[in-house]
């Protein structure tokens, strides 16, 4: 996943806030506040889309379905941060640009939404919280769901 474009954060200190900037990667440091392309921004937001639904199959089969190793919930918080700095980027990119009115309803809430969905996942997966209470929210909202494999 590579978005065309980049987001930069420019604390600036005298004014005690955080101000956001986008700028094209080959244009001068200017500061100047730019979009990208619309289309261009909406087939990124799709291919976001595309890899939350890749990542919610394999959450679902390494994660639920069976008993967990380390190296899937490691492997799982790194691919949940990508697409969470990812998903970030992209919504600052809706604040800056436009949206395309699309057949999907795709909306800057609607990349809000879900990011908050994986930041509670990333808290839900690894905050601490043991699997007993993970799977009781689990079956709380779901009912009945398999045991994963010992």
């Amino acid at each position: 996943m590579q978005i065309p474009q980049t987001v930069t954060l420019d604390a600036r200190l005298g004014q005690g806030q955080w101000r956001a900037r986008h700028r094209d990667r080959s244009a001068s440091d200017s500061g100047a506040l730019k979009s990208i392309p619309p289309d261009q921004l909406l087939t990124a937001i799709h291919q976001w889309f595309e890899k939350i639904a890749e990542f919610h199959q394999g959450e679902d089969e390494f994660l639920i379905l069976q008993e967990p190793t380390l190296a899937d919930l490691r492997f799982h918080r790194a691919f949940l941060v990508n697409l969470l700095n990812y998903g970030e980027q992209l919504a600052m990119l809706s604040w800056v640009g436009e949206i395309p009115t699309n057949t999907d309803g795709i909306t800057a809430a609607t990349i809000e939404a879900e990011l908050d969905g994986l930041y509670a996942t990333l808290y839900g997966w690894h905050s601490g919280m043991n699997k007993e209470r993970r799977l009781h929210i689990i079956q709380s909202v779901f009912g009945d769901v398999p045991q994963p494999k010992a």
